[in-house]
């Protein structure tokens, strides 16, 4: 071909081209934004899944007494890997270069098999249940413990152009045989401080206290509103102190004249923020304080009650003779009938060897 022809593209010819080079590179580089954006996209979701399902688990761990509505959150967040990265009261995790927007949420359930109990709450006149349809309470109660169940609800969110994604998942946790409530835990004495020979989880008494009281402590665990103790399965009115801490502190006053010696039984119970009373913990003190009195009875005949007061030791022989002569005599001729060793013998006696 010669160069000086006039074989060749024309202008028109290569701006067509050019417009639809330009078109192509436009379509492809559309679909690899898209591409791009999808997998962004589906990165985001699978790692809120991932996170959603993270923090259902990591709840599964805690004990069930500590999960409650109010200390849920702060519980999960104390966690490896679930801090709250924001710096305010929003709750936000930073994974994979987003940011996720996490709220957790808790509440009971009455299982209507075992009949419905109360469901407000005596402490905060609340009600923490889910409140599903059909959610009754009974009145008058038939269950004593109505929280058969807890829920937990993840939802978590991140930003995205147009939309606002969520993922949210929920678990139902049981108490697969504990004990619902919070566990009180370490009560002993603290004062009177006693000897090294006394145990302060098993305290013997010897010696009134000055004030006349006994100090007892006892741990709770997060979450504890109020702590009520029993004595001999009887409640008290003066309630457990929180003195630092978990540590709580109570008394009982034990006024000679009032309350005497012997073995008691003292009884703590942990109230959780729903109102739900934990197990009991208790130890057993032995009040041993005072000399044992001697016994005003100076009289007694055999098989014979004598209250002092009631007449004396004239009074007392005054009655057993009265009851020799009530026993009735053997006739001469029943006695010549009887075994010869029975003949002489004095009718109280005989009607003791009589079968």
């Amino acid at each position: 071909m010669c160069l000086c022809g006039n074989e060749g593209f024309t202008l028109f010819e290569t701006l067509i081209a050019s417009v639809v080079l330009i078109i192509g590179l436009t379509t492809l580089f559309g679909l690899l934004d898209i591409s791009v954006k999808a997998s962004a996209a589906t990165r985001a979701r699978e790692g809120g899944t991932s996170l959603a399902r993270e923090i259902l688990e990591d709840a599964r761990t805690l004990a069930y007494s500590q999960i409650a509505p109010n200390s849920i959150t702060g519980t999960l967040q104390a966690m490896r890997g679930l801090e709250n990265t924001s710096g305010g009261p929003t709750w936000q995790i930073k994974r994979r270069g987003v940011i996720y927007t996490v709220t957790v949420k808790e509440c009971a359930i009455d299982d209507p098999k075992d009949g419905f109990g109360k469901h407000e709450n005596a402490l905060t006149k609340e009600n923490p249940f889910c409140k599903d349809p059909g959610e009754v309470e009974g009145t008058p109660p038939a269950d004593a413990q109505p929280e058969d169940f807890k829920r937990i609800t993840a939802e978590v969110t991140w930003p995205a152009t147009g939309r606002k994604p969520v993922i949210k998942q929920v678990e139902t946790l049981t108490a697969a045989g504990e004990a619902p409530g919070l566990s009180a835990s370490e009560l002993k004495l603290i004062k009177p401080v006693l000897g090294a020979e006394n145990s302060p989880t098993a305290p013997v008494i010897v010696k009134q206290p000055l004030e006349n009281q006994l100090v007892f402590s006892v741990l709770s665990p997060a979450g504890t509103k109020a702590l009520e103790w029993s004595l001999d399965g009887v409640r008290q009115t003066n309630e457990p102190t929180l003195i630092s801490g978990t540590e709580w502190q109570f008394s009982w006053f034990i006024p000679t004249a009032e309350v005497s010696d012997g073995t008691y039984k003292v009884a703590v119970q942990a109230v959780d923020t729903t109102g739900v009373y934990g197990p009991p913990v208790s130890i057993s003190v032995t009040l041993d304080r005072n000399i044992p009195a001697a016994p005003k009875i100076t009289y007694a005949g055999f098989n014979e009650l004598y209250v002092s007061g009631k007449g004396g030791r004239a009074a007392m022989a005054a009655k057993h003779r009265t009851q020799r002569d009530r026993v009735p005599r053997v006739r001469p001729e029943k006695q010549a009938r009887m075994p010869r060793q029975l003949r002489n013998v004095e009718p109280p006696a005989l009607l003791h060897r009589l079968p």
